[in-house]
């Protein structure tokens, strides 16, 4: 599924299966910040209606979020429900307003899938680089913690 969901226009790299390695995005400007956004109901989906029901997920997420990203910006699937954003040069005040809204914009989605109707929910973590320099993998090491914190407070919404 990677490489088609890579043909289908998702601006960024693949990362390497596993790991928080990006392949061209290392190269780019590693950005001020990053999140990651997890797909709640995506398992639940998956084990019900199968692999192309998820592909179906992936795909309209991808174009929810692609929606709100601005062109130097880059995303990459993450893991199977999780999607990494990596916001170049935005300001650590932005990210809760970035935030926020690609919050609202997925959980706005309405899927018909095997003819019954999903709403979507998502949990997000952020990291923004702050006034010392850090890399991607820093950075995405500091959203995944900050998601885990999102989750263990009962998931479906925002980190702090």
């Amino acid at each position: 599924m990677l490489q088609r969901l890579w043909m289908t226009g998702v601006r960024g790299a693949p990362l390497d299966a596993g790991t928080h390695r990006a392949h061209r995005v290392r190269r780019a400007p590693c950005g001020d910040a990053v999140l990651i956004v997890d797909v709640d109901q995506f398992a639940g989906i998956r084990e019900r209606h199968g692999a192309a029901a998820a592909e179906q997920v992936t795909l309209a997420v991808v174009a929810c979020l692609q929606r709100r990203l601005r062109p130097d910006d880059r995303l990459a699937l993450l893991r199977d429900d999780e999607f990494l954003v990596v916001l170049t040069g935005a300001s650590g005040d932005a990210v809760p307003v970035l935030s926020a809204r690609l919050h609202e914009d997925v959980q706005a989605l309405r899927l018909s899938i095997a003819g019954n109707l999903w709403s979507l929910s998502c949990t997000i973590g952020a990291a923004a680089r702050g006034s010392r320099p850090c890399g991607l993998d820093a950075l995405v090491r500091a959203a995944d913690a900050d998601l885990d914190r999102a989750r263990r407070e009962g998931g479906r919404r925002l980190a702090d």
